[in-house]
């Protein structure tokens, strides 16, 4: 964990590799039940994203998540002890990473009841939130908010309007029109 994980000081002197690898390895050995479940989502989310929109959501939302958790603990650590100890424990692991992919994978959906995963979602991690307070639920919660922002604002399923004007784009194209500004 001390090699490829992150805290406070890994992040402030620039070992940015670290923003990569802390999603690779896991805090406890071996693999637990609470990560083989949602992973099964990102195989699911690669099926309907595709390999490039999972990743991106993968990374991002767990970049989204770190840093601005590290940054507060570090600022809320001049007043209390439990941040400090917080921004100096090394931090890794990729549960907040499939969570926001699931969010991303969720609010990428469309149809007509497509709010409810996205709302059972966070619900979920809400409730889990307010029964246990750990940090990394925030973190979850956290990364789930940037899933839902990425799901709803880049990887949404095209209408049929913009469905309909690429085809006829195409058609304009291939009809030997120049379909550049």
């Amino acid at each position: 964990m001390r090699t490829f994980g992150i805290n406070w000081h890994t992040l402030a002197t620039a070992q940015w590799w670290r923003l990569i690898t802390d999603v690779l390895v896991q805090g406890q050995p071996g693999l637990r039940w609470s990560i083989l479940i949602p992973f099964l989502w990102v195989g699911i989310s690669e099926w309907h994203l595709g390999w490039r929109r999972t990743g991106t959501a993968f990374f991002v939302t767990d970049l989204m998540c770190t840093v601005p958790t590290l940054v507060v603990l570090h600022l809320a650590s001049a007043h209390s002890t439990w941040s400090l100890q917080q921004a100096t424990r090394y931090d890794g692991g990729s549960s907040a990473a499939i969570y926001g992919t699931l969010a991303a994978f969720c609010a990428s959906r469309r149809g007509p009841n497509s709010w409810i995963a996205p709302a059972l979602l966070v619900q979920s991690m809400v409730t889990i939130w307010l029964t246990n307070r750990r940090l990394f639920d925030v973190q979850h919660l956290i990364a789930i908010g940037v899933g839902l922002a990425i799901g709803f604002v880049f990887f949404r399923e095209p209408t049929e309007v913009e469905v309909g004007n690429e085809e006829l784009t195409e058609a304009s194209a291939s009809a030997g029109y120049s379909t550049a500004s």
